[in-house]
C-alpha cells in the first residue's frame, strides 16, 4: 500500500515530494499511517484528487485495508533554498514528520499572529533538530 502511494509522485505531474510511514504515537482516532505530499500549485491538488492513477491506487491498494482516512490540504511557504523545497538530501532520508493542525476560536483573531510568531520562535530555537518548518 505504501509503495503504491509513494510511486504516485512518479506517475503524476505537480507532486514535488512524498513522505510516508507509520504513525509513532497512539491517537484517539486510531490512525496508523500518514502520507505527506508537497504540491507545486494549489491547482495540482484538485487534479490529484481526480487523477485516474491515484483513484485506482486508492480503490485497489488503500481503501480495502482502511477503516477511514482524512485529507488535510493547507497552503504553505518555504524558504528559497532548493533543498528544503524538494525535500532532498541526507537530512530527509529518514526522520519523523510532525504536523500540528490548529483551530482557533472565533474571538482569537488578534492573538493568532502572536501564536504563530511564538511557534516560529520555537522552531528557530531548535535548528539542529527541525530540518524544515
Amino acid at each position: 500500500m505504501l509503495d503504491f502511494l509513494y510511486t504516485t509522485q512518479y506517475q503524476m505531474r505537480g507532486i514535488l515530494a512524498v513522505s510516508l510511514g507509520r504513525i509513532s504515537n497512539e491517537n484517539i482516532d486510531k490512525y496508523t499511517h500518514a502520507v505527506y505530499m508537497r504540491f507545486q500549485r494549489k491547482e495540482d491538488i484538485g487534479k490529484f484528487y481526480e487523477n485516474p492513477f491515484y483513484l485506482r491506487v486508492l480503490n485497489e491498494h488503500v481503501l480495502p485495508y482502511c477503516h477511514g482516512l482524512t485529507n488535510v490540504d493547507y497552503e504553505s511557504e518555504v524558504e528559497d533554498d532548493i533543498i528544503p523545497i524538494f525535500r532532498k538530501g541526507e537530512e530527509f532520508n529518514f526522520g519523523v514528520e510532525f504536523v500540528l493542525l490548529l483551530s482557533f476560536v472565533d474571538n482569537a483573531s488578534g492573538l493568532v499572529e502572536e501564536a504563530l510568531v511564538s511557534l516560529e520562535g520555537l522552531i528557530m530555537g531548535f535548528p539542529s533538530v527541525i530540518v524544515q518548518s
